[in-house]
């Protein structure tokens, strides 16, 4: 058995699974948000959606950074993980906050709020559960 099988069967089923519901949801958020940057660079009003759209694609960089764990997770180590999902989850709640700003105007930007509400709760979870493994 090579080492990475050893720290997957060694690894808690639950974070494992919690990492893989968190990174769908990462991978998820990735595309609202770059959905939400790419329709508010198309408005007449982009000057007012200078932050949405700084925030979310800052937002979707980091989702892709967890999602990017996928193919390697028994591998990941605890603390670099612990570390992307903290930026993560920081930077969706700062696009979300933003996002909803102009929600009732552009119902692309309450998706993009609501995918990294989520996106930012499950790297919240995932913490916890690395936190409690180790």
């Amino acid at each position: 058995m090579t080492l990475a099988m050893n720290r997957r069967v060694a690894s808690s089923d639950g974070v494992e699974s919690g990492l893989l519901a968190c990174i769908e949801l990462c991978r998820r958020g990735a595309r609202a948000c770059l959905a939400c940057a790419d329709v508010c660079l198309g408005s007449d009003h982009v000057a007012e959606l200078n932050a949405c759209i700084r925030f979310s694609l800052e937002a979707a960089d980091r989702c892709f950074e967890v999602a990017a764990l996928s193919p390697r997770r028994a591998d990941s180590d605890p603390y670099v993980l612990d570390r992307l999902l903290e930026n993560c989850a920081g930077a969706c709640e700062r696009a979300a906050a933003e996002c909803r700003r102009h929600a009732m105007r552009y119902p692309v930007c309450r998706a993009g709020a609501e995918a990294c509400e989520e996106c930012s709760a499950a790297c919240r979870v995932t913490m916890t559960g690395v936190a409690a493994a180790l």
